[in-house]
């Protein structure tokens, strides 16, 4: 199976995603970030899953009325590399 790694960037995300919601309520905030962590589990699995972009993949993983966005690369060793993660209902930049 293909390692899987995190970018600087994405678990950045990560902490700020549950930053966002752990004020409202731990229990959603820890389930979001099972969530994404079980998305990026899977694109491990299944590095090919992922919607084709220019020079990345993506994966949107369902969760409340939107869905966390996980975007990869997929290494020329095969490992996948998060890059970024973000919430679908969010404003982006880019």
């Amino acid at each position: 199976m293909p390692a899987l790694i995190w970018h600087p960037d994405a678990l950045d995300d990560v902490a700020r995603l549950y930053d966002f919601l752990a004020p409202v309520s731990p229990s959603v905030a820890q389930h979001a970030a099972r969530v994404i962590k079980t998305a990026a589990d899977r694109i491990a699995d299944n590095p090919h899953i992922g919607l084709p972009l220019a020079e990345f993949r993506e994966w949107p993983e369902r969760f409340g009325r939107g869905a966390y966005v996980l975007r990869y690369h997929i290494l020329t060793s095969g490992d996948v590399l998060i890059t970024r993660v973000w919430h679908s209902r969010e404003l982006r930049q880019g």
